[in-house]
């Protein structure tokens, strides 16, 4: 077998992630880490694996409770690929770094179960966060002809719909800093 370039080697590690898993307590006030899941300094973000509903092909295709962080994997899985689909740009770093980053999760799940790792404290995956983060990497000239007549059409209209009141707080009570913006595009050379 061929020698795998250190560089693409190096590329290869900077975007696994180690994901653990949570389990909600209190009513989604607090997050602990689930008692089988990964700890340690290398465990870079949490995702909801304990008690998931899911598809049970044991329980002749009908749906169970299941736990592991086979079960939190996937929520990280799918949140990076929402990330790389805003911006397909982005090296697999920086998905990994928009996605585990603090500035992008609401709540942190803390070591319970596990005495001797009580100081770790892990941030909650937040899907919302991570794309409006990926969406600040993207540079100003993307917005497509169709977006601009949208919004032209849109601020000539006299009437807002209760769809587009709705719609306009989407993205008010994000994280995400014009500075933070700006080193991800710094990041990628643009």
């Amino acid at each position: 077998m061929r020698d795998f370039p250190a560089k693409k080697k190096r590329e290869v590690l900077d975007r696994i992630i180690i994901v653990g898993s949570v389990i909600n307590v209190f009513n989604g006030e607090s997050y602990y880490q689930s008692s089988f899941s990964n700890v340690g300094a290398n465990v870079d973000i949490c995702a909801p694996g304990s008690s998931v509903f899911s598809c049970d092909t044991a329980e002749n295709g009908n749906y169970s409770y299941k736990s592991g962080t086979s079960m939190a994997a996937p929520v990280v899985t799918g949140i990076a690929a929402l990330v790389w689909s805003v911006n397909p740009q982005l090296t697999g770093a920086q998905v990994r770094d928009i996605v585990c980053s603090p500035g992008n999760s609401r709540y942190g799940a803390e070591v319970y179960f596990h005495e001797s790792l009580k100081e770790y404290s892990y941030p909650l995956v937040n899907a919302r966060l991570s794309v409006e983060a990926a969406i600040a990497t993207l540079p100003p000239e993307t917005v497509t002809e169709t977006e601009a007549e949208t919004e032209t059409e849109t601020e000539s209209s006299a009437e807002e719909t209760s769809t587009e009141k709705a719609a306009a707080p989407f993205f008010a009570e994000s994280n995400f800093t014009s500075e933070l913006a700006e080193s991800y595009r710094g990041e990628t050379g643009e």
